[in-house]
């Protein structure tokens, strides 16, 4: 599978990451499959974050990974568990080592903004876990292009993550590309919007769970919205049976092919799921498949 170096820190992380999946302690058998079956896969990195089940996932995945020692970590200081102020930040980040039963992140991400504490105060402290050797590189999540620029200048952001698919956040393409001139990587988070573009949801399944999710749900689930999603979902699917693709390749296919895009990350609890899922790191999709997929994204209810 294709790797990206980051800069100067020089991870190399595959194409596509293992995350998204809030993995607790009855997942063991589950989670232990599937790492497994990635990393022989070719992934190479797990997504986690304190935030994920009140820190179960990190504990979990801890649990796991000593069977799968060479699989790098990224974990997230999220700011509706924890303070983003100096000191919080750094109880954090060794209270997170600790459930992963790491010595050291590969990779540390700010979760997202905290309207009472400044980024600056924030990002020093980021600044100093990697200078004191416990991240190896550090990022933001779902900021934005201007907070990005104002961590950089403090210190060289290695990362950003954001959410981005053929239905939802398509506004992140210009960030990841504003991102990529700095010289951050930027990882994609939801490629499948939610299990849209996988085909597991059509025009009959009971979506009412998602509205836990809120503005997600008002965007691509709730009605009206869905009738778009459910278009691009049909025809994504048509064009991968067409192109011999599975749904969930060829929409995590597409947003490896955008700029500034260097990873994106897959998550689910089955095996077979994530040995699919990793093949979508080596898809290479031409300029007119790619002016096939972007075409989706202005499809209607009434598309033919």
């Amino acid at each position: 599978m294709r790797r990206h170096v980051l800069g100067a820190t020089g991870l190399e992380l595959s194409a596509v990451g293992l995350g998204g999946v809030w993995f607790r302690a009855d997942d063991a058998a589950a989670v232990n499959g599937v790492l497994a079956a990635s990393y022989d896969a070719g992934v190479n990195w797990v997504d986690t974050a304190e935030g994920y089940g009140d820190g179960d996932n990190e504990t979990c995945l801890g649990q796991a990974l000593r069977s799968v020692p060479e699989m790098m970590v990224a974990s997230k200081i999220s700011p509706w568990r924890t303070p983003l102020r100096h000191d919080a930040v750094h109880r954090a980040c060794r209270a997170s080592l600790q459930r992963l039963q790491r010595d050291v992140l590969d990779v540390y991400f700010v979760h997202a903004p905290a309207a009472d504490v400044p980024l600056e105060d924030t990002w020093t402290a980021m600044a100093e876990l990697a200078d004191q050797g416990l991240v190896r590189a550090i990022g933001l999540s779902n900021f934005s292009t201007d907070d990005v620029r104002r961590a950089h200048a403090i210190r060289p952001v290695d990362m950003v993550q954001d959410g981005l698919s053929l239905i939802d956040m398509l506004d992140a393409r210009q960030h990841f590309a504003a991102c990529a001139e700095l010289g951050v990587a930027g990882v994609v988070f939801e490629p499948v919007a939610g299990g849209l573009l996988t085909g597991a949801i059509t025009a009959g399944t009971d979506v009412s769970g998602q509205k836990e999710w809120g503005a997600v749900y008002d965007r691509i689930f709730a009605p009206g919205p869905i009738e778009h999603s459910l278009a691009v979902a049909e025809r994504l699917g048509a064009l991968a049976a067409e192109w011999g693709y599975t749904m969930s390749q060829l929409a995590i296919a597409w947003c490896l092919h955008q700029t500034g895009v260097t990873a994106a990350l897959a998550g689910t609890k089955s095996t077979e799921h994530a040995l699919s899922n990793a093949r979508a790191g080596d898809i290479t999709l031409t300029e007119t498949q790619l002016t096939s997929l972007d075409d989706l994204i202005s499809l209607g209810p009434t598309f033919a």
